[in-house]
């Protein structure tokens, strides 16, 4: 079919446009950013009772729609001097009690509770009496106001979004600089941040310059808060600490101040809220600076294996930009070491591809799923297996430095292994296995350990039997994973999608994009991804509490489940497609 030219008057008509567009939806979001500004970790309402108990309430300030009133929920936080186990929540009208929630622990003096405030008693105020059986009381006043700001607010917000979405869709970014863009991709992972994940990028470093080891759980580390991952990540921790800890009037970091008191309430996402009075915008700077400049590298690395600029679907692909620029997550950083391997691999030099790929798994595990393939086609197997040790080697040495190996390796294996927590079974993200906990079926057997493992096995010496390309073998391998594992969350998405360009499978790669920024538009709160610096409350500001208004409504188990059985269902499809190419027998054709 023969392309007609477009006009020049009307291509310059367009281009005008699209650049209003992005202008326009920039300026958008940047006011949206703008009133949740709060410098002075306010917000929050702290009052201090009998016996010295202190309730802290935020949003103090509620301000919301009188038809949304229904739906907001205030957060608790209670320290007490004496223990407690129970803990009782009632609000006060006029001398009446019109709500009433009891909650029960064991012993603590610490806890953080979520109280919903039910629209009825909306716009006529009250206050919250809270009672730590034997450790106190304290009476917290709350503040209403009738108001649509925040819905004005999130309005520009996706507005802008959608402008800036539909201007990068449309426009022709084919002559687009590269590195001129790496200043305010810097400036996007300082501004944002996923803040209990960036809050495990931080920590251990000052944990390791203490003398304590971030592995195991133990009365300098709570439960919840351990590092869960392989070590390879932590020497940039520990030196981006000691950086920190070397520049004037920083006050040394305590190992016992990195402990959020709440996980023992079993609430251990609070823990960022450790981090006050850091410089946050510099430590996140720097400590996501690698996962930045593995962002660019799987860029080129695309670029060496495909001869294409993945610019729409890779460098500006806003999924990818979240996770590998601003969340503050190691899986970018692992799967350049794992595209690396695949080149190395293609280029012949099969001892630089396996060390390669066990570089990756040091940082983040999933890159050793490709090792054994990459061995059985290596034509000295002897030599390409000393790839391993180098980085087998340093990551004993960290684990001897910091606490002991045995116990260290046995901790991540059986975290990585076995879908519970606390004994019970738990599974998140777009795994299908959500429907399980929905239904409240606490014990379940391990999927990824009895039925992925014996099928990797399967799987992998079917495809060496087909002689199945490295790059097919592992989009299959990681589909199989995902197709089983308990745990899907969308960073996990961003292992596969480079993998999907270098087979020109765009159209999944897009897919996959669409389906992870979809789980975290609707799970997420925008204000709980602004660095802590910029929003300390992030749930106060008028967006922050139309946000959990959103994750509330649209985050809902329901709809995440519906979202989960897509998933697998897409997953399922390219998991055939891929292998109907790659290893599936071809139907021989009919003779006449």
């Amino acid at each position: 079919m023969k392309k007609v030219a477009v006009p020049e008057k009307v291509r310059k008509n367009r281009k005008v446009i699209l650049s209003f567009l992005l202008a326009a939806g920039i300026l958008s979001i940047s006011v949206s950013i703008f009133f949740s500004i709060d410098f002075s970790n306010g917000g929050s309402h702290t009052v201090t009772g009998t016996d010295d108990l202190t309730v802290t309430i935020v949003p103090a300030n509620i301000s919301v729609p009188s038809s949304l009133s229904g739906l907001v929920n205030v957060e608790l936080t209670v320290q007490g001097k004496n223990d407690f186990s129970n803990l009782s929540v009632q609000m006060v009208q006029s001398g009446k009690v019109v709500m009433q929630n009891n909650f029960h622990y064991q012993s603590t003096t610490f806890a953080v509770v979520y109280v919903r405030i039910t629209g009825s008693l909306y716009d006529a105020g009250g206050v919250l009496e809270v009672v730590a059986q034997n450790a106190g009381s304290a009476s917290v006043p709350i503040n209403w106001n009738s108001s649509d700001q925040g819905i004005l607010i999130s309005f520009a917000l996706y507005a802008g979004i959608a402008c800036v979405l539909f201007a990068f869709a449309f426009s022709d970014i084919r002559k687009i600089r590269i590195w001129p863009l790496f200043p305010v991709f810097f400036l996007l992972s300082v501004l944002f941040g996923q803040r209990y994940d960036d809050y495990f990028l931080i920590s251990p470093g000052f944990r390791i310059l203490s003398g304590v080891d971030p592995y195991r759980s133990s009365a300098s580390v709570l439960p919840g808060l351990t590092w869960a991952y392989p070590p390879l990540f932590l020497i940039w921790s520990y030196t981006v600490d000691r950086i920190y800890l070397l520049l004037p009037s920083v006050a040394p970091i305590v190992n016992s101040s990195l402990n959020y008191l709440g996980t023992e309430s079993g609430n251990p996402y609070g823990a960022w809220k450790t981090l006050i009075g850091l410089n946050l915008p510099l430590l996140y700077g720097l400590v996501k600076l690698p996962l930045l400049i593995s962002f660019y590298w799987i860029f080129y690395s695309l670029r060496n294996l495909t001869g294409k600029m993945h610019l729409k679907l890779w460098l500006l692909n806003p999924f990818i930009l979240v996770v590998a620029v601003m969340w503050g997550q190691l899986d970018v950083l692992a799967t350049a070491f794992m595209l690396q391997a695949i080149l190395f691999s293609r280029n012949g030099k099969s001892w630089m591809g396996v060390m390669f790929a066990a570089v990756g798994a040091a940082i983040k595990v999933f890159p050793a799923l490709l090792i054994p393939y990459m061995l059985l086609f290596s034509r000295n197997r002897i030599r390409d297996i000393t790839a391993v040790l180098p980085p087998l080697a340093v990551t004993l040495l960290i684990y001897q430095f910091t606490g002991g190996i045995f116990s260290s390796v046995f901790d991540l294996l059986y975290a990585r292994s076995f879908p519970t927590y606390g004994g019970l079974f738990v599974s998140n993200g777009l795994s299908w296995q959500v429907l399980i906990s929905y239904f409240g079926i606490t014990s379940f057997p391990s999927l990824f350990l009895w039925v992925f493992t014996p099928l990797f096995v399967l799987l992998t010496a079917v495809c060496y039997l087909r002689k199945a390309p490295l790059v097919d073998y592992s989009v299959l391998i990681f589909f199989l994973f995902f197709l089983t594992y308990n745990f899907l969350n969308p960073q996990y998405l961003l292992w596969i999608i480079p993998l999907l360009l270098i087979m020109g499978r765009e159209e999944y790669a897009l897919v996959i994009s669409a389906l992870g920024a979809i789980f975290m538009l609707l799970t997420y709160s925008f204000t709980y991804f602004l660095n802590p610096f910029i929003s300390w409350n992030y749930q106060s500001s008028a967006l922050g509490q139309i946000e959990n208004i959103k994750v509330l409504v649209l985050g809902s188990a329901l709809i995440r489940d519906i979202l989960a059985i897509i998933a697998t269902v897409l997953f399922a499809f390219m998991f055939y497609k891929v292998a109907e190419k790659s290893i599936l027998p071809k139907p021989i054709p009919d003779t006449p």
